[in-house]
């Protein structure tokens, strides 16, 4: 009895192990090191009389910018190497302040600095090792917020700009990292007036103010290479040509990641095509990023050819370019953690990025409301019918909605009086520096 009972236990251990994801996150606040530039070092920053409330109702008119996208860009990114191949070398033995992230670049006197706001460049960077046991891993770091270009270097190499202080984004480790030494990631982040980084508008005539750093936490993550893109990495909303990810070779041979992409971008996207109080469609697109898609990336990111290391018994066993065909499920739960429904299809990879349009059909369906605020659990999970590749979670609630001039604003067919609050993400002397729990208080 005690070994069919030993056998059966090793059994269930074996079942629950297979279901873990290989996709993990780590925090990555700790051990960062901060410099500020001079108000003057680069000769065109500049200082601001100030904000207030009065100034955001000011008519803001704009000169038409006949340069496309792709100019903007490549001038911004030229600006901010230009800058770092003059800047950094003189300040990279000097004195930096040890920081955690959330981190402003300066603390300011008052809730108002007014024209005493920091409005310039600095640098962040950090010294870190990787794994080796994630060599196979796509690994990336996940910015929540940096105020506002911010272009990014590892161990030397530029690697990326994100522009605009008020997303998130992802920055590709797997390409640039040494697995057996040490490894640097230096971020230099510019909050000088920009109108062509949205919103915009300069400081001066500004209902709020930009604040400064990287005012959000910083992770790292990794998946297997086999997993669901993410909305805001680079690679996700990229278009498919002949299979790969599209990339574009700029001046000096850099690469940048086409900004372009489908709409909704990667990752999981959830619509509601048909919802009443009787049944609920649930429309669930996922993208999915093999290895073959993600060794071609990392190959032109590094313009030579990448090493490809043998990635196990799984389906990515097969050669890249061959045919690897996965099974992508959805399980939808409810709140007391029920099965109500689930789908799951044959999805073929070959070389590329692919997308799986799938549909969940429910019966009397607890729609949400902010009366009743009810959410289902949605579980999606990537498999080869033996061994779980990815997986993700999220909770989502069911409802319609519909706004016309006659009948106003309705959910659920239901009139809605919209009542809101403006709540400005910022605080004395830390900006916009907000830790979690201190978010947490104020909401």
């Amino acid at each position: 009895m005690r070994k069919w009972m030993g056998f059966l236990l090793c059994w269930l251990l074996s079942i629950s192990a297979g279901a873990q994801s290989p996709r993990f996150t780590l925090n990555f606040d700790a051990n960062w090191e901060l410099y500020a530039l001079p108000a003057d070092s680069s000769g065109s920053s500049s200082f601001h009389r100030g904000t207030s409330f009065k100034s955001q109702f000011n008519d803001e008119h704009v000169k038409g910018n006949l340069a496309s996208l792709t100019s903007i860009q490549r001038s911004e990114v030229g600006e901010a190497i230009a800058g770092f191949t003059k800047e950094y070398p003189r300040i990279s033995g000097l004195k930096w302040k040890p920081v955690v992230l959330p981190c402003p670049v300066r603390y300011e006197d008052s809730l108002n600095p007014g024209d005493h706001q920091f409005s310039g460049l600095c640098y962040y960077r950090k010294k870190f090792r990787i794994n080796p046991s994630w060599k196979k891993d796509y690994l990336y770091l996940h910015f929540d917020g940096a105020m506002q270009v911010a272009s990014v270097w590892i161990n030397g190499q530029y690697v990326w700009q994100h522009q605009g202080g008020y997303l998130p984004f992802n920055v590709p480790l797997s390409p640039y990292v040494q697995f057996d030494s040490t490894n640097e990631i230096v971020i230099r982040l510019d909050n000088r007036d920009n109108p062509n980084v949205p919103p915009g508008k300069p400081l001066s005539r500004l209902g709020f103010l930009y604040w400064s750093g990287i005012y959000r936490q910083v992770w790292l993550e990794g998946r297997g290479p086999v997993h669901i893109t993410d909305a805001v990495e680079p690679t996700a909303a990229n278009p498919r040509i002949n299979g790969h990810v599209s990339w574009q070779t700029t001046m000096s041979g850099l690469t940048m990641f086409d900004a372009s992409g489908p709409i909704g971008g990667g990752g999981i996207f959830v619509r509601y095509t048909q919802v009443c109080s009787d049944s609920a469609t649930v429309a669930v697109r996922t993208q999915v990023m093999g290895p073959s898609a993600q060794a071609s990336a990392q190959t032109q990111a590094l313009g030579s050819k990448a090493l490809i290391q043998p990635i196990g018994s799984t389906p990515q066993r097969h050669a890249f370019g061959h045919l690897i065909v996965i099974q992508v499920s959805q399980n939808l739960y409810d709140n007391r953690g029920r099965l109500i429904t689930s789908v799951s299809e044959p999805l073929s990879l070959h070389d590329s990025l692919v997308s799986s349009e799938q549909t969940l059909h429910v019966d009397h369906p607890h729609l949400w409301s902010p009366d009743s605020p009810y959410l289902y659990r949605l579980v999606t999970i990537l498999s080869d019918g033996r061994t779980v590749l990815d997986s993700q979670t999220q909770h989502i609630g069911i409802r319609w909605l519909s706004f016309t001039r006659a009948e106003g604003f309705k959910l659920n067919g239901k009139p809605l009086l919209i009542v809101g609050t403006n709540r400005h993400q910022d605080a004395p002397y830390i900006g916009n520096a907000l830790s979690p729990q201190a978010q947490y208080r104020d909401l």
